[in-house]
């Protein structure tokens, strides 16, 4: 995992300890992305990701 994807997969969990909602944990796309998907209080998405080899 790259120092970015990193900081991906530690923020994510930061929100959650944090009590955002999660809508889709942290994953690793086949095109290399590493993203995940939180919701406001409000229902709008907000979308973490970064790119890395």
């Amino acid at each position: 995992m790259s120092q970015l994807q990193i900081i991906t997969e530690k923020e994510y969990i930061r929100l959650v300890d944090l009590g955002v909602e999660s809508v889709f944990p942290p994953t690793t796309m086949p095109w290399g992305q590493r993203t995940c998907y939180m919701a406001d209080p409000e229902g709008n998405l907000l979308e973490i990701g970064s790119f890395g080899a």
